[in-house]
Parts: C-alpha cells; structure tokens; sequence
C-alpha cells in the first residue's frame, strides 16, 4: 500500500482508505473484499489508486479482477478507469489488464459498459472482450483465455 512517500506492507484485515494506492511485486497477489461482497483482485506488477466503493478506482497497470455481486440496493456500478478507457460494471466478474499502450476488458459474466478516451461507447456481455489504445476502441470479440484464466487461477502457495 502508498502512504505518503513510502511504500507500507498490508496485512490481512487492513481497511483500505480512499484515496490509497495499491501496488503489487512481481510476486505479489491482493484479494479485496469489501463490506457490500465486492471483490477486487490484483496480480502481479499491479498499480491501483482505490477511490472509494462508489467511486472506483484507477488501474495504472498491471491486471485487476473486480467481481461486483448483484444487489437490489445499489443502482451504481464499480467504475474502473485505465489510461485509454472508462469501464461501468453493474454486476457480474470482469478482468481488466493494462500495459503501456494497451488496455483490455474481458467480461466473464454479467455485463459491463466501455467508454473511450474520444468518446467511443461499447456495451459487453458475457465471455466478450475489447481492447483499447490511445487513438482507437476495438470491436468486442470472444474473450481470450489469459484474462479468464486471470480470475479464476488460485495461489498454489501454502
């Protein structure tokens, strides 16, 4: 975790404030649970900036699952932004991944809503994907299996 200057370890229980930033190592796997059952998981060389529940997140780079539960008493969505898009998600599990000139989102169930740096719109459903640089927003095309797999793999340390 970024506290002011310095780098901070978490530990199991830790309450994440608004406004902390999140990085990973190269060895390095978060699991975030929130109050309202919202998941977020960050793999490897993963830099997140955490807003708040109702607010988002910021994803720099690296490879960010968010799990959002379906509930009837929230009507907002989990927004994520990334260098070249903004992403709504509703419910369901999506993995967003972020390389330098790179972003990609993979919807593995529910739905979620791309919007471009240049205003480009795109609605995902399930197992569906697009990717997005700085100029361009891709078509959805059938979701790849590095980013599925991206979720569902487990830590196989004790």
């Amino acid at each position: 975790m970024e506290a002011p200057g310095r780098l901070v370890p978490v530990a199991t229980g830790s309450i994440i404030e608004p406004g902390t930033g999140i990085r990973t190592g190269d060895d390095g796997l978060v699991s975030l649970v929130g109050s309202d059952g919202l998941q977020l998981r960050l793999k490897e060389e993963t830099g997140l900036w955490f807003f708040a529940p109702e607010l988002g997140c910021r994803l720099d780079r690296g490879c960010l699952g968010v799990r959002r539960p379906t509930t009837d008493t929230s009507s907002s969505s989990f927004k994520v932004a990334t260098p070249h898009l903004g992403l709504e998600i509703a419910s369901g599990i999506v993995v967003i991944k972020v390389v330098p000139l790179l972003s990609r989102v993979a919807v593995l169930q529910g739905r979620a809503a791309v919007a471009h740096r240049n205003g480009w719109r795109l609605d995902l459903g399930p197992r569906q994907e697009a990717a997005a640089a700085f100029p361009e927003l891709s078509a959805s095309y059938q979701a790849l299996d590095d980013l599925y797999y991206a979720w569902y793999w487990k830590d196989p340390r004790p």
